[in-house]
């Protein structure tokens, strides 16, 4: 276990995030925040110290209890159907797959206080799937739109919804729009039939199990789901992702590459959190379920 710093330290450290990540407090909230803080920092310390496979670091989170950042950034998934649709790809496997490299996948965005994060790993998937076998461009697709819209597999705006409920709506209903057309409000609304779409699918495939999600990645940008309620999330920084996890699905994202040793995956918290927004999840343990529903366009 990692020393406890100084008071003087974690003062210095508190307004360095402050500063970092522009917060304000009214008096009461100041104190309290900074006592949060100070849990967070020797969370993050002690297990660094634990020199484990993954590092963690403050980031704009470190300001809220582990329950705080879950009721904000976690969300409600409803039951998806037991049936999975047999893998359409085929091809051979290569030791490592970064689309990224390719130019197949947008920047990093951020879904803010909203629980739509089914809408940014689908609307992810779609613009991937667009750039490689739709118009070859790549264009940043609205979220918004979905959030509104979708109400497919009980999906439900920022209250949680499905990832592939999402890329089946884009399937049958003509299309994306481009963000710009259909601006993210990080808040629920009423849809919008005022945009032209520009990307279009053909409907959605789910498969199941980290060997079909393998063979996906090889071929394209693929939605998965994780338990994402372990306190390291939270304050994630780099490295492989290799740890104790549950399996209670909460949190989509998409996976964009992998190597023989981790899966290359974005996530919708913005570039501050993780690597420059992505984190590396550990091969071959299923870990935080990301084998358990994947999903992408056909």
């Amino acid at each position: 276990m990692s020393a406890r710093l100084r008071e003087a330290e974690y003062q210095r450290e508190f307004q360095d995030f402050i500063t970092r990540y522009s917060k304000s407090y009214d008096t009461a909230d100041f104190f309290h925040r900074y006592e949060i803080f100070k849990d967070n920092l020797d969370y993050v310390n002690e297990e660094n110290a634990a020199n484990r496979t993954y590092t963690l670091g403050i980031n704009e989170f470190s300001d809220l209890t582990h329950h705080e950042w879950s009721e904000m950034y976690l969300t409600r998934f409803p039951q998806r159907s037991g049936e999975v649709t047999e893998l359409e790809l085929t091809g051979s496997e290569p030791n490592d797959v970064d689309w990224r490299q390719k130019g197949a996948v947008t920047a990093v965005k951020n879904q803010g206080s909203c629980g739509s994060c089914w809408a940014f790993s689908a609307t992810g998937a779609v613009e991937s799937f667009n750039f490689l076998f739709g118009t070859k461009e790549l264009l940043v697709l609205a979220e918004q739109q979905l959030v509104d819209c979708c109400h497919d597999g009980g999906s439900a705006g920022c209250n949680g919804g499905m990832e592939n409920a999402a890329i089946g709506w884009v399937g049958k209903n003509g299309g994306q729009c481009l963000g710009k057309d259909y601006p993210y409000t990080a808040k629920n609304g009423q849809c919008k039939k005022t945009c032209t779409p520009q990307a279009k699918v053909n409907g959605v495939v789910d498969i199941r199990g980290e060997d079909a999600l393998v063979k996906s990645i090889t071929n394209l940008p693929t939605t998965v789901a994780v338990d994402a309620g372990g306190r390291a999330w939270q304050q994630y920084k780099g490295g492989v992702f290799d740890t104790t996890c549950g399996k209670q699905l909460n949190h989509a994202i998409l996976a964009v590459g992998y190597t023989d040793q981790y899966y290359i995956v974005k996530n919708s918290w913005g570039t501050a959190w993780g690597d420059q927004g992505y984190i590396y999840m550990v091969r071959g343990k299923n870990m935080c379920g990301v084998g358990s529903e994947p999903s992408y366009p056909k």
